[in-house]
């Protein structure tokens, strides 16, 4: 489990951490929550989806990594991105930002659990603050990062619950081709109704274009035949875990990321 503390000076002045060599804390995300900044990055790679658990008061925007709970499949062996983009709410770790109750400001953490955090930077380490005991600039710079991934995230979800007022979003249901009954998919998952977004007034459909929302609507959508990269990872995995094989030494990634001469003229 993570173990995120605030960065302050008395705690980490001797303090250092390496930059991400390897993504192995999200070995057991099969969701990754996503910004609208993110979606023309994402659609060639993952599918889009919204999320809502009994928990949760609203729908979250989330790119699909896995098909079962607990499993990454874009994540080699060596726990590398196999899609060719990494989320933005990977690229910040071992920091992140948290609220601070009871005002707007948020406070940068630091997982000190992150095998990527040292106690006492070592030699390779950047470190945390400097010698006069300021934030160092890469603090600086990754704070300012995801300050502006907090900024699209609220953005992202003010567009989100404007799809919902509209009722564009129902439950998505989706299948395991080739597996059996007791390995059941991920729950919670929702996407948009196209039929619903048909039906739409002109007026609505203004105020989705002008809010930016229904591009997000149609991102989604169209991301959906991504599902098949999944089902194709997922088969390869299980085939690869009885083989006793990497699923790295499995997988042909031009095929499933990117587009042949004959994909180019079929729909």
């Amino acid at each position: 489990m993570p173990n995120f503390v605030p960065v302050n000076q008395q705690s980490h002045q001797a303090a250092g951490f390496e930059k991400v060599s390897h993504y192995g804390h999200a070995a057991n995300d099969a969701l990754a929550p996503v910004v609208i900044s993110e979606v023309a990055k994402l659609l060639p790679r993952m599918p889009l989806a919204f999320y809502k658990s009994e928990e949760m008061t609203g729908f979250q925007l989330v790119a699909l990594q896995g098909l079962l709970p607990g499993q990454n499949l874009f994540l080699n062996e060596s726990n590398q991105m196999l899609a060719g983009y990494v989320p933005a709410c990977y690229r910040g770790y071992p920091f992140r930002l948290f609220p601070v109750d009871g005002k707007t400001e948020m406070l940068l953490c630091i997982d000190e659990d992150s095998p990527f955090f040292h106690e006492k930077a070592e030699a390779d380490d950047e470190s945390l603050f400097a010698a006069t005991g300021e934030p160092a600039d890469i603090i600086l710079k990754i704070r300012d990062f995801l300050a502006l991934v907090a900024k699209d995230s609220q953005k992202t979800q003010e567009l989100v619950n404007l799809l919902a007022e509209y009722e564009l979003i129902t439950p998505w249901h989706i299948r395991l081709d080739g597996f059996s009954e007791s390995q059941q998919p991920l729950q919670g998952l929702y996407h948009i109704k196209e039929s619903a977004l048909r039906e739409l007034s002109a007026e609505q459909v203004q105020v989705l274009n002008l809010r930016g929302a229904l591009s997000l609507a149609y991102g989604q959508l169209y991301s959906e035949h991504r599902i098949e990269n999944l089902q194709t990872l997922l088969t390869l995995r299980a085939q690869a875990a009885q083989a006793a094989q990497t699923t790295e030494e499995e997988i042909d990634l031009d095929k499933l990321f990117d587009q042949t001469e004959e994909d180019l003229f079929r729909f």
